[in-house]
């Protein structure tokens, strides 16, 4: 190639070149890639669906991962055409006439790869953070996912402005017609940005974990909450992966080769931390076509004991207030005692009543529903969300029928298992 050429010279050859058959490695990072971005603009999807149509509360950590989407999906174009050119092959393996077209042609997409991805990391790590953020006001939790904010934000901004002020003008890092600063600072920036990521994507797997295992919830939901939440230390675990391929950024030889390992690996990253902060927000999908997690079943009543049953499933019995109290309470010691339990879900009251009368007690159940069917609720549907109230009106007649004395009152949400 003639010295003497100029850049629109050049750059006409380097874009008439044909494209190379992927393989090996290149073939590998363009499955690899095809399979994330096939995943993930499935899960933003229904993200965006589950928050915006059916939570209606499209937030901030939304608009972040949508965002992110959006740049992921521009710098898997530009990784997927870079590896048609280059981008993943060894130099031996380059088209022997045209091989320095063909490094040129990858180099350039390999600049216009790293732009978008730089730009998505802080905005799909700062979309779990928030995310998280949104299940606690403690600060010695929120302080950390802060870093993770601002750490992967300061990452980002570094590495836009080493990569756009290493080489003047910015087509001399593709052509080599400019000037180009040493590699060894970009090699030292790598290394500390990479330990910045590697902190925040532990912080992120790490933060729920504390968080959700002291909270007074279902322990199946726990600990799949957390495993969904927790998925994002696998990208701390890709991120770790790449740093050996970091020293080819000194060596020449095969360098686009190597740069395939770096791309691969990162893309990884990302995609996987997609992923992890899209799940949590599709319960609400999974919830409205599944409904809950628990079985509906129907409640007979034996000597004070509510049993439990679905369709198909083994039965379990509940201990409730609505026991025969005369053994507890015989009239001849305590006199009569009588307890009224009335709930109401979303406008839709049922009742439960125990009338006292001497030593015997009656119960009635009732639900609009009809059929008797009453559900076992769980800790997302006891939530006061749904608008469940309960109340106890425990009365404690003595002497004669004249003198009752109301013992006490307790409202508020409560789930059907703790009216033990």
């Amino acid at each position: 190639m003639s010295t003497d050429m100029t850049y629109d010279q050049l750059m006409d050859m380097v874009y008439a070149i044909p494209a190379l058959h992927p393989v090996g490695l290149a073939k590998a990072v363009i499955g690899t890639l095809v399979a994330l971005i096939a995943i993930n603009t499935i899960v933003i999807v229904l993200r965006i669906y589950a928050r915006s149509v059916l939570a209606r509360a499209f937030g901030v950590d939304d608009m972040l991962a949508t965002s992110g989407y959006i740049c992921y999906l521009v710098a898997t174009v530009y990784a997927i055409q870079g590896c048609y050119y280059g981008l993943g092959t060894r130099d031996a393996d380059l088209p022997l006439k045209s091989s320095t077209l063909y490094m040129v042609r990858g180099a350039e997409l390999l600049l216009w790869w790293q732009i978008p991805y730089v730009i998505s990391i802080p905005m799909i790590k700062s979309a779990i953070a928030v995310q998280i953020m949104r299940l606690t006001p403690s600060l010695k939790y929120r302080i950390p996912l802060w870093f993770v904010v601002g750490g992967s934000t300061f990452n980002a901004l570094a590495g836009l402005v080493a990569a756009l002020v290493h080489c003047k003008p910015i087509s001399a890092s593709w052509t080599g017609m400019g000037t180009c600063g040493s590699n060894v600072p970009l090699l030292d920036l790598s290394y500390l940005f990479t330990a910045i990521a590697i902190i925040a994507d532990f912080t992120c797997a790490l933060v729920p974990f504390f968080l959700i295992r002291g909270l007074n919830m279902n322990p199946r939901r726990k600990w799949s909450l957390v495993g969904v939440l927790s998925v994002g230390v696998s990208a701390g675990i890709f991120t770790i992966v790449r740093v050996p391929f970091f020293k080819h950024y000194l060596i020449a030889e095969d360098a686009l080769y190597y740069q395939g390992y770096i791309a691969m690996w990162s893309m990884l990253e990302e995609g996987v931390g997609m992923f992890a902060a899209c799940l949590p927000s599709m319960r609400k999908l999974f919830s409205n076509y599944y409904g809950s997690s628990n079985k509906s079943g129907h409640i007979s009543e034996a000597g004070g004991v509510v049993t439990v049953g679905g369709s198909g499933g083994p039965k379990k019995t509940l201990d409730t207030p609505l026991q025969t109290l005369s053994t507890l309470y015989p009239a001849s010691k305590r006199g009569q005692f009588s307890a009224t339990v009335s709930a109401s879900r979303n406008q839709d009251p049922w009742a439960t009543k125990s009338n006292g009368n001497n030593n015997n007690t009656s119960h009635t159940n009732s639900r609009s529903h009809g059929g008797g069917a009453w559900e076992v609720l769980d800790d997302e549907d006891a939530s006061s969300h749904h608008g469940i109230m309960i109340q106890r009106d425990l009365f404690l007649q003595t002497g004669d029928a004249a003198s009752r004395r109301n013992t006490g009152s307790l409202s508020g949400s409560d789930d059907l298992r703790e009216l033990r």
